[in-house]
């Protein structure tokens, strides 16, 4: 199983992300967008796990004590720089719980062989760019998106243990298991 951790983004904030999405013409750059039914917002990225041990993944994660907070999409930004953009991302604030959620789950799952990862930066990936065809007018669209954000609150109130399989037309997930905050 190929699996990942994530906040799920409400309906309502994922069709306004959407929205964005067609903020950047085709003409400017080919962009594999995520479907409006897959945005979310990783904590950690798994990668292939064997079957075995998504028993002890569900129980280390399910004895986390996350509480609810409130955030908005604040921002848009790229991986890795502005001159060689490969990732277009919405910000999330604040970044202090995802940071914390994000440490409790490297921390209860370091004892199942997964390694920390100190790179983590809370963000929602709105598309991955193939290939640019006009840098300059790419670097002008997603410097009139850096400062966009949804004036929107919204509550995340828990996370989900998902399964992505990778197909032609983009990977499928599948809810493994969700994880209520307390």
């Amino acid at each position: 199983m190929r699996l990942f951790i994530a906040a799920e983004i409400p309906e309502e904030i994922r069709k306004k992300l959407f929205s964005i999405q067609k903020s950047i013409p085709d003409a400017i750059a080919k962009i594999k967008w995520v479907e409006k039914e897959n945005i979310h917002m990783t904590l950690k990225f798994l990668g292939e796990v064997s079957e075995v041990k998504v028993d002890g993944i569900k129980e280390a994660l399910a004895a986390l004590g996350m509480k609810p907070f409130e955030c908005s999409v604040k921002g848009f930004g790229t991986f890795p720089n502005e001159k060689y953009v490969k990732v277009i991302w919405a910000g999330i604030e604040p970044a202090q719980p995802f940071i914390r959620l994000h440490e409790d789950i490297d921390n209860a799952l370091l004892p199942l062989g997964f390694e920390k990862d100190p790179r983590f930066s809370p963000h929602v990936t709105v598309g991955r760019v193939r290939f640019v065809r006009d840098r300059e007018r790419l670097r002008e669209c997603i410097e009139t998106l850096k400062n966009t954000g949804i004036e929107e609150n919204f509550t995340i109130s828990g996370f989900v243990l998902k399964n992505s399989t990778l197909t032609e037309k983009g990977p499928v997930y599948e809810t493994v298991k969700i994880f209520a905050g307390k």
